[in-house]
């Protein structure tokens, strides 16, 4: 069966997906975190403080799926949940210490793979599919 250009690039991603979902879940491991929880944490760091709203805007997952995963956070006491000083009906997301330590012990390892995996590509390679990944996460962004 022949695939157009477009649903070669898709079924690629898929694979890739995967792939990384896989072993995102072994780095992250000694945490107790799953990947999809450790990628919630690390927004939540990067961006803090930052409501579910946010955060699904920029990760693109589904409401249900982001609340148990934030409440499971919550749960191991690695993010704090404190109402907005703008509009007190929402909650802002900051990570605790705990959960800071629990990003920063992952980075290293995430380095070192990162190394391995993306070293089959120079750097004007990793940069130019870093912008098109970008990009096609933008264009995918839910808007529910």
């Amino acid at each position: 069966m022949t695939m157009s250009p477009e649903t070669n690039a898709v079924v690629e991603l898929l694979k890739i997906g995967t792939f990384l979902i896989r072993t995102g879940n072994r780095i992250v491991a000694s945490t107790g975190l799953s990947q999809q929880q450790f990628v919630i944490l690390n927004a939540i760091t990067e961006q803090a403080p930052v409501s579910q709203t946010e955060l699904r805007t920029e990760l693109s997952f589904e409401r249900s799926n982001l609340s148990k995963s934030v409440s499971r956070l919550l749960d191991m006491e690695l993010i704090l949940a404190e109402p907005s000083p703008l509009d007190g009906r929402v909650l802002k997301l900051a990570p605790t210490e705990k959960g800071k330590r629990a990003v920063c012990d992952c980075m290293p390892m995430f380095e070192s793979w990162g190394k391995n995996w993306a070293g089959t590509l120079d750097e004007e390679e990793l940069a130019t599919l870093t912008k098109l990944l970008g990009k096609l996460r933008k264009g995918s962004q839910t808007k529910d």
